[in-house]
C-alpha cells in the first residue's frame, strides 16, 4: 500500500474531522502528547476572561456611583455656596447700615447741641 493509500485510509477512519485535520500521524502525537494540556490552558484562559469581564462590568459600576456621588456633592457645594454668598452680602448690608446710623448719629447729636 502507497503512502497516499494510507493517508485515505486514515482520513476515512477518522469521519468528522474536516479535511482529516487529525489524520496526519504528527498531528495525532501532537494531540496526544499536548492535547489535554492545551484544553486545560483554554479553559483557565476562558474562565480568566469571564472573571476579567465580571471584574470590568463591577469596576463600571462602582465608577458609575463614584459619578453620581461627585454630581450631587458638586449640586450641594453650589448650593451652599449660593447661601453663604447670599449670608455674606445680607452681613455686608447689615454693616453697611450700621455705618450710616453711625454718621448721621453725630449729625444728629452735634444738631442737638447747639
Amino acid at each position: 500500500m502507497s503512502l497516499a493509500g494510507v493517508r485515505a485510509a486514515m482520513q476515512a477512519a477518522t469521519p468528522g474531522q474536516p479535511n482529516g485535520a487529525e489524520s496526519n500521524p504528527l498531528d495525532q502525537v501532537r494531540e496526544l502528547l499536548f492535547g489535554d494540556s492545551n484544553r486545560k490552558h483554554d479553559g483557565n484562559i476562558a474562565e480568566l476572561n469571564d472573571a476579567l469581564r465580571l471584574l470590568e462590568h463591577r469596576l463600571a459600576d462602582r465608577l458609575d456611583g463614584i459619578d453620581r456621588r461627585l454630581d450631587e456633592l458638586a449640586r450641594r457645594t453650589e448650593v451652599e455656596q449660593a447661601r453663604t454668598i447670599r449670608s455674606i452680602g445680607a452681613a455686608i448690608e447689615e454693616v453697611g447700615r450700621q455705618i450710616s446710623a453711625l454718621a448721621t448719629k453725630p449729625a444728629a447729636d452735634d444738631a442737638a447741641r447747639d
